[in-house]
């Protein structure tokens, strides 16, 4: 596994065995250009690896600004558009950040995005056909 990008909100490695980019939060608060950058990177990245799975481990993320929510959501078909089949988020155990980040996508119809508790268990769902 590679680190593709990072700064100080994030951190993006790639699998080439597993076809999958991981996202690392830090517990940084991100102005929303930051964000907006790491988001950006992530289709990038998606892009130039063809990646099919996309796991997001946001279990000491801050809460994210709306704007930054918005734009996290607009890029789905994009991904999607890429090769994208599935993206899981590891949710904090904080339940106004859970709910926080269930919202980013609710007004989208989704099927490849799940939420979970466990990176094991997140990974077991890619690998399901």
């Amino acid at each position: 596994m590679n680190s593709e990008f990072k700064n100080d909100f994030i951190e993006i490695f790639y699998s080439q065995d597993k076809k999958m980019l991981i996202q690392r939060w830090s517990d940084k608060y991100p102005r929303i250009e930051e964000f907006t950058e790491a988001i950006d990177k992530t289709v990038e990245l998606c892009r130039k690896f063809r990646a099919e799975f996309i796991l997001s481990d946001i279990t000491v993320q801050s809460v994210v600004c709306n704007d930054g929510t918005s734009y996290a959501a607009s890029v789905l078909p994009v991904l999607h558009k890429y090769g994208l089949k599935k993206m899981a988020f590891i949710l904090a155990e904080d339940i106004f950040l859970r709910t926080n980040v269930k919202s980013f996508f609710k007004d989208f119809e989704v099927t490849f995005i799940k939420y979970f508790d466990e990176e094991n268990d997140a990974i077991a769902w890619f690998n399901e056909e």
